[in-house]
Parts: structure tokens; C-alpha cells; sequence
């Protein structure tokens, strides 16, 4: 489900750095591998961190901050193509694109307060400026779901295309913006 742990947080870093500084690099294209976009934090990996998940949680949100940061603000466009769920900070990524796009099966949730924790990588911040504040609290409060049909209705995402055109789409779009 590409969820988030420290190694791909700093994975996710490193290639948004790269993405910022190549200068040959004119468009950024973030997708998922498999069948989902993104399940948001590593749960596994957050038990697993035991005593120390107070540290742990502030190394990979440092990690994914920057890379939220340096995908934001460098001077190229972005499109996201959610294939599939996107939850917590996979709903962050997904909405960090410029253009972005989402198969008709996507799903999305903030996920946070079922497991006791508060909205992280930018969300708070950007899910008001998409969708409204009394959306974006109900999403992020009572962990609404989200078809990717009422996402593009309530500008969420940029539009919702068929599961197996979304590679084309996106190619299309890149292409354009690059």
C-alpha cells in the first residue's frame, strides 16, 4: 500500500530534492506502485518503534515535510495520479499536485483520528484552500471517505478519469506542462 515509513520518507525526500535541482527535469509526475496510491504512515512500523515512537515519528515527519516542502515550492509543475486509496498523508501527496488526477476507483481519508494522532504533511494547511474549512474538519475530524467522484465535485482533485486510462492521461498531462 506505500506506506510511509522512515526509508521511503527519506527516499521520498531525496527525490523531491533531485526533482527541485535537475534542471533537466521540466515536469514531476508522483504516482503509486500496485494497487493503492498511498496508505498514509507505516502503522507497522510505528508499533514497532515502541518506547521510542516519539522520536520516530518526528524523524519521518521530517522527512516527508521536506519532501512535502521542496514539491511545493520548486518552480515546476506536479501532477499526481491517485491510483487507488489515498489515506493520511497519502491524501497529502495526492492533493500536492498541481493537476491531479484520480481513478474512478480512488478513495480518500484522513485515517488520523482513528488511530489517535493529528494531521500531518500539509494537509491542515491545504485540504482547506481545496475543499472549504467545514470539509476539510469533517474530513479530518470524523475521517470521511471520499469517492473520487465527490472529490472532483468539491475540488478535492482536478478531474476523475477510468482506472486504465489514468497512466495515458497523466502522460498526456505531463507532456503538456513539460
Amino acid at each position: 500500500g506505500n506506506a510511509i515509513d522512515i526509508p521511503l520518507a527519506k527516499a521520498l525526500m531525496e527525490a523531491a530534492i533531485q526533482c527541485d535541482e535537475d534542471t533537466d527535469i521540466r515536469c514531476v509526475v508522483l504516482t503509486g506502485a500496485g494497487r493503492m496510491f498511498c496508505a498514509g504512515g507505516d502503522i507497522t512500523s510505528f508499533a514497532e518503534a515502541g518506547d521510542a515512537i516519539p522520536s520516530y515519528l518526528k524523524e519521518i515527519t521530517s522527512y516527508l515535510h521536506m519532501a512535502i516542502s521542496r514539491l511545493s515550492r520548486m518552480p515546476k509543475p506536479m501532477v499526481t495520479l491517485l491510483n487507488g486509496a489515498a489515506a493520511g498523508a497519502g491524501v497529502s501527496l495526492g492533493i500536492l499536485g498541481d493537476i491531479a488526477l484520480a481513478t474512478r476507483s480512488a478513495r480518500f481519508t484522513m485515517a488520523y483520528t482513528a488511530i489517535g494522532l493529528s494531521p500531518d504533511g500539509g494537509a491542515t494547511w491545504l485540504l482547506p484552500k481545496l475543499i472549504g474549512m467545514r470539509r476539510a474538519q469533517e474530513m479530518a475530524l470524523l475521517n470521511k471517505r471520499i469517492s473520487a467522484e465527490e472529490a472532483a465535485e468539491i475540488g478535492l482533485i482536478t478531474r476523475m478519469v477510468e482506472d486504465d486510462a489514468l497512466a495515458a492521461e497523466g502522460q498526456a498531462v505531463a507532456e503538456v506542462l513539460a
